[in-house]
């Protein structure tokens, strides 16, 4: 017997309905527009009281942001935590507080158990202390060590999300992201999918990363900055810097089998392929050819892409399986 289960229709609703949400979507983005206007005239008001706004208007706008207290923290908040800090800030009033003090609170309350008696009122009383406590222990002034942690924790929630989009739409996409003045504490970081790595190469002869580092260059220090940057990116600085990545991903990877650091084998470019029959381990993901020395190879573009592949770990050391290492050792022989 085959059961057949009725689709749901879709609610149609009236014209009556459409108007009223048309008109409560109109007057939501009329009140956005409105406190949006209303931010930006606050912080040219305080930058001008204080006497900034001439000399740097975001500033201000940096302030009001918080630099990074609005980014949401992936930490659970639990009645242990919230009991000891209870302790903590009783101890601290009273002046009885030492460099060993939270150890030994910790220690006291795990063993007493008290937390775990505690009524359901005394836990959400014990819980909104705590978040008290954190707002008054919350800078006013914004660092940019905050502004460079608030960085980070986005683009690695962001990262994840364009990488997930990337995967499910098949589309590509690039970012680029670059320091503001020469005092910003926080590097060049970039992202972009290989199809535009590959583009990028072939047209322009160079790298996203490499873009990134010298608009960066750029903001920091104007064209004398790029200057000094672009000089460090010769073909002679590729290949070393090839040949240092292959012999550390080498050294890391026989260290994790358990191979002592001073027993691992030097890369044997000329011999390659008795390299991976002695050792069982091979290069998987170089990008052009057959693996060889990165002292031979001519086309800067080819370099580009080695020295990606190696950086993005698309290219990386490989233990070969016991029938994958008795195919190279016939076909060797042979």
């Amino acid at each position: 017997m085959v059961t057949t289960v009725s689709k749901k229709k879709k609610v149609v609703r009236t014209n009556e309905q459409c108007k009223l949400s048309k008109a409560n979507s109109e007057a939501m983005w009329d009140d956005l527009a409105a406190e949006r206007m209303f931010y930006l005239n606050t912080i040219k008001c305080l930058a001008k009281k204080y006497h900034t706004y001439v000399v740097s208007p975001e500033w201000m706008s940096g302030q009001m942001y918080l630099g990074g207290k609005l980014q949401k923290k992936h930490r659970n908040v639990c009645v242990f935590n919230a009991v000891v800090s209870d302790k903590i800030w009783e101890l601290r009033e009273n002046e009885y507080i030492g460099c060993d003090t939270l150890a030994q609170v910790t220690k006291e309350v795990s063993e007493s158990g008290e937390w775990k008696m505690l009524s359901t009122e005394e836990k959400e009383e014990l819980l909104e202390h705590m978040q008290d406590v954190k707002d008054l222990k919350a800078a006013k002034k914004v660092t940019g060590k905050e502004a460079a942690v608030d960085i980070e924790n986005t683009m690695s929630a962001v990262q994840s999300e364009l990488l997930g989009l990337e995967k499910h739409t098949g589309c590509n996409l690039m970012w680029i992201l670059t320091c503001r003045k020469v005092r910003d504490i926080f590097p060049p970081c970039s992202h972009a999918s290989k199809p535009l790595q590959t583009a990028f190469l072939h047209l322009r002869n160079t790298t996203v990363e490499s873009i990134g580092m010298q608009v960066d260059a750029y903001m920091a220090s104007g064209a004398a900055g790029v200057i000094k940057v672009t000089r460090g990116c010769k073909s002679v600085d590729l290949k070393a810097e090839i040949r240092e990545m292959i012999h550390v991903g080498m050294r890391e990877f026989q260290c994790e089998r358990g191979i002592l650091e001073d027993n691992v084998p030097a890369m044997a470019y000329t011999t390659y392929e008795g390299f991976v029959v002695k050792w069982g381990v091979e290069l998987v993901g170089w990008t052009e050819g057959q693996v060889t020395n990165p002292g031979i190879i001519t086309s800067s573009i080819t370099l580009a892409c080695h020295h990606a592949a190696l950086k993005n770990h698309d290219c990386d050391w490989h233990v070969l399986s016991a029938d994958e290492w008795e195919v190279k050792k016939d076909a060797h022989q042979q």
